[in-house]
């Protein structure tokens, strides 16, 4: 696990700061951590890489298909990120029980499944 190594100040620690983050709400994390910081960079990074690969000619096409891409897949990165943080901190969601007022729906999906009392028919 990336954060085994956490003992319970540094734990205190890295809790306070996500504490912070988490007030600003996840989607200013999403668009200023994802699709700016981490997008924005790789957007940079892979049009330097290609001017210098293109020896200082601009692709204009590669240009605008980066420039969508990349913030995206800063985004979903980001999303990936907050419920890391979310799990690893504050632990996964407690199943809910089943209520009484399910289990009449419980059954009805177990019928058109095969299935009744258990045993599959």
């Amino acid at each position: 696990m990336i954060f085994r190594g956490y003992g319970t100040a540094k734990m205190a620690k890295k809790r306070q700061a996500w504490e912070k983050t988490r007030q600003k709400g996840k989607s200013a994390y999403l668009f200023r951590r994802g699709m700016l910081r981490w997008g924005g960079s790789m957007f940079l990074f892979s049009t330097f890489m290609d001017i210098l690969a293109r020896r200082h000619r601009l692709d204009w096409p590669l240009l605008a298909t980066g420039l969508v891409v990349w913030p995206l897949a800063g985004y979903a990165w980001a999303q990936a990120m907050w419920m890391m943080h979310e799990r690893f901190l504050f632990g996964w969601p407690k199943k809910q029980p089943a209520t009484s007022e399910d289990q009449p729906l419980q059954a009805e999906l177990s019928t058109e499944r095969g299935v009744k009392n258990g045993t599959e028919y």
